[in-house]
């Protein structure tokens, strides 16, 4: 059964931009940050407004004899994460950056030997968020093997935060990205309060 929250009313207004930041901020630890004010000319076009950043991950695993210029084998796993702010999520507005992360994170995927998995990974930050918006984003289910997965293979996740609900949603292969989210929420609600004692 689906969780039911509310979507549409709350306190938080406009916090989809500030959250979006905060999130960019928690990834740049990790991820190589490329925000799409800067590196419009690196992405496929037209880049959503709503595109706050794109975060790039890229590990790899090999086993050599002596030195590494004698390997073994290897595995190269890729991340390519689009984090999207809006205050109002449709439908419509999801299926385009779902269509638009899909197509720019498709172009920066090169499967080979080497290759095991990548992942196209939508995060949206939204004020409020219609409910045919929440549930297409849970239903989502795009999956790509290449060369019979001796290439590898591709999935997208989805993860949403609902700010003014402090609920967030996500399909199967984004539970650790909502997760996630769901920490974030939680620890800007702790800095308000903290912040409304202290007057």
């Amino acid at each position: 059964m689906e969780k039911a929250f509310n979507i549409n009313e709350g306190s938080a207004a406009g916090q989809a931009a500030a959250f979006a930041e905060r999130l960019i901020r928690a990834y740049s630890r990790h991820y190589n940050v490329f925000r799409a004010s800067e590196t419009g000319e690196d992405m496929a076009k037209p880049v959503p407004g709503e595109l706050a950043a794109r975060c790039d991950l890229h590990m790899s695993e090999s086993k050599y004899i002596m030195t590494e210029k004698h390997v073994i084998w290897q595995t190269d796993c890729h991340e390519y994460c689009y984090i999207f702010q809006t205050e109002h999520l449709t439908k419509e507005l999801y299926e385009k950056f779902l269509e638009y992360a899909e197509r720019d994170g498709m172009s920066r995927i090169h499967p080979d030997r080497n290759h095991k998995c990548s992942a196209i990974t939508v995060m949206v930050a939204a004020d409020t968020a219609d409910r045919e918006a929440v549930k297409a984003l849970r239903k989502c289910r795009i999956h790509k093997s290449f060369a019979f997965s001796f290439h590898g293979w591709m999935d997208v996740r989805t993860a949403l935060a609902v700010l003014s609900a402090g609920e967030v949603a996500s399909n199967f292969g984004g539970h650790e990205n909502a997760a996630y989210l769901k920490k974030l929420i939680a620890r800007a609600d702790k800095t308000v309060t903290a912040g409304e004692s202290r007057k």
